[in-house]
């Protein structure tokens, strides 16, 4: 470690102290359950001064986002950061949604009887349904759209494909299924002109939020996705007689998905549904032991991968 670092840790020292109550603040609000909306201060620019430079003394490398300026507006929201397990992204997702909103989702690993095939739209939307939650869907959105409900308390859920992707070809295509991924949208940034700059969102493949300028937001996951016709496709969900629920139906009265859309999802929903009933049919007539299955899964999953690999 840099002898830089203790001079520069005694500098930071009121900082941190200063911290503190807006640290207990917000642990109070995570305790109650009640969705908060936070603008940014002089903390989060502290926050990220403190982290540069303990990097800069520590030798680490580091992301930040540039500190806000005078002009610029920045809202986010205090969404519970869960972390998936196998390909249980949608299931991840929607838990923090409902945590955010108060509700317990239980045990979200176990939300789905199996989630070795990922889970679509249509899938979530019913559970949330049958958690007592309103849901609304749109395709081809836009970052305002977003933003709009981030505003209004709700914290959306994307689907993309991480790391971009090109669906135009049936390689590209086969090689994009094992990057599509759900994510949720906590907050944004605006420049001086009212124009998105930046994309908070928690990833469930991710311990922390994350930020990306909003080109790399779009370009490399929003911009694309596996359900044909699912261009920037987001799904918002909020619980049935909140404040919430009402400005959900007034940004979305209804879906807002094209023909096209609603029908691939369909399908999709109808393959997932197949496909489960298919493995859970195997498992149970055949009988076999849970460590057999999983190995003929870590096979299948295997043996997928590379099949992928060739039309990489």
């Amino acid at each position: 470690m840099s002898l830089s670092f203790f001079p520069t840790l005694k500098t930071l020292v009121p900082t941190i102290v200063g911290a503190i109550p807006k640290v207990v603040g917000a642990l109070k609000n995570v305790i109650s359950g009640t969705p908060q909306i936070q603008t940014t201060d002089t903390f989060l620019p502290s926050l990220q001064s403190f982290g540069a430079k303990l990097a800069i003394a520590t030798g680490a490398s580091a992301t930040l986002v540039p500190p806000k300026t005078t002009g610029q507006k920045e809202v986010k929201l205090g969404v519970p950061n869960l972390i998936q397990q196998g390909s249980e992204c949608g299931p991840t997702v929607l838990a923090m949604a409902m945590k955010f909103m108060g509700v317990d989702p239980g045990n979200y690993h176990q939300m789905f009887s199996s989630d070795s095939f990922g889970h679509g739209p249509l899938a979530l939307a019913d559970v949330a349904a049958k958690k007592g939650f309103t849901v609304r869907q749109e395709n081809n959105g836009s970052l305002d759209d977003l933003a709009a409900l981030v505003d209004k308390g709700i914290s959306p859920m994307v689907l993309g494909i991480y790391g971009g992707g090109d669906t135009s070809t049936v390689g590209g295509y086969i090689n994009s299924t094992s990057k599509a991924h759900w994510m949720t949208v906590t907050g944004y940034r605006k420049d001086e002109q009212g124009n998105i700059t930046h994309i908070y969102f928690n990833d469930p493949n991710k311990g922390t939020t994350q930020c990306w300028t909003a080109a790399d937001f779009k370009a490399k996951f929003w911009d694309n996705n596996i359900i044909p016709g699912g261009h920037c496709t987001y799904m918002a969900i909020a619980k049935k007689g909140t404040a919430q629920e009402v400005a959900l139906k007034q940004l979305l009265p209804q879906d807002k998905i094209s023909p096209g859309f609603a029908l691939a999802e369909k399908g999709i929903d109808l393959a997932e549904k197949a496909g489960y009933a298919t493995e859970a049919f195997i498992s149970k007539t055949l009988g076999l032991p849970q460590q057999i299955v999983d190995a003929i899964a870590e096979t299948a999953t295997s043996a997928w991968n590379k099949l992928t690999g060739l039309f990489a």
